[in-house]
């Protein structure tokens, strides 16, 4: 597998190659990527079967679009991602012969979905500008997405939907928990 290094070298340092994609499903948004990586490093990225967010580069380092993906599977060494509904068939029959990376990043775990969300339960929630926000008191199911309810400095309260252009990640050792420093277009306070 070759790749431009001059490109590779404008890719953001945590980020770390998977593969390129070596065919696309348009309809059923999937990649199917051609990996360097052996079947046990395919594994580790992808431990529980799937993996939160990849970050695919569409026309060269300098639009490297964030795509969340729904279902991930190594199959006989290559790695098939299945991308979110929010990603246009349009993007993903684009994306034949990209590279796709993943954030390798020890402790910071930026799996927001519904399976790990109760462990959020008592996380102390920043800002991005390092502010404090408050304290998650509650979990919320909904047909789209989790809602994180969080308690903050006053004693109000509020909603925040658990998606990832509001989450930015999750640290289970320090719990804590990022997230955007403009709330406004997801929040709601009770």
């Amino acid at each position: 597998m070759q790749r431009d290094e001059s490109l590779f070298n404008m890719i953001p340092k945590d980020l770390k190659l998977i593969g390129i994609v070596r065919s696309v499903n348009t309809p059923k948004r999937e990649l199917r990527l051609k990996t360097d990586l052996s079947i046990d490093e395919v594994d580790a990225i992808i431990p529980s079967g799937h993996v939160d967010k990849v970050w695919i580069s569409i026309s060269g380092a300098l639009d490297v679009k964030q795509c969340l993906v729904e279902q991930a599977e190594n199959v006989n060494g290559e790695l098939l991602l299945r991308l979110s509904p929010g990603i246009s068939r349009d993007l993903v029959g684009r994306m034949r012969k990209c590279n796709v990376y993943f954030k390798d990043s020890p402790t910071v775990d930026n799996d927001w979905r519904p399976k790990s969300v109760k462990n959020y339960l008592g996380m102390v929630v920043h800002q991005s500008n390092g502010s404090l926000l408050g304290v998650v008191v509650e979990v919320l199911e909904s047909p789209a997405h989790p809602v994180l309810v969080i308690e903050l400095e006053n004693t109000n309260r509020l909603l925040l939907p658990c998606v990832s252009e509001v989450l930015l990640g999750v640290d289970f050792q320090k719990r804590t928990l990022n997230v955007v420093n403009d709330l406004t277009p997801y929040a709601v306070f009770e």
